[in-house]
């Protein structure tokens, strides 16, 4: 599944993984130059003010899901999947 940064990156998720020292989850992700990167998960989904708005820091890529400026305040709601 493809996720644009809010910086205008597309980064692929590779998988979700446990962190050993606390057992938080993490998300990692894979940048167009095939980089390895991992940020947890609450960070992935939280939200960042770009110009006065909040908007998703990764926001999924599919015809079928919400632009970024028009999804929930919290990305994704509790209990919503996101698009595959």
């Amino acid at each position: 599944m493809q996720f644009r940064h809010y910086k205008g990156g597309l980064y692929d998720l590779v998988c979700v993984a446990t962190l050993e020292s606390d057992l938080s989850e993490m998300i990692v992700y894979r940048a167009a130059d095939g980089s390895i990167w991992t940020r947890p998960k609450q960070v992935f989904f939280q939200l960042v003010d770009v110009d006065g708005i909040l908007v998703p820091r990764f926001a999924p890529v599919s015809q079928s899901c919400p632009t970024p400026r028009q999804l929930p305040p919290q990305h994704p709601p509790p209990g919503i999947k996101l698009c595959e």
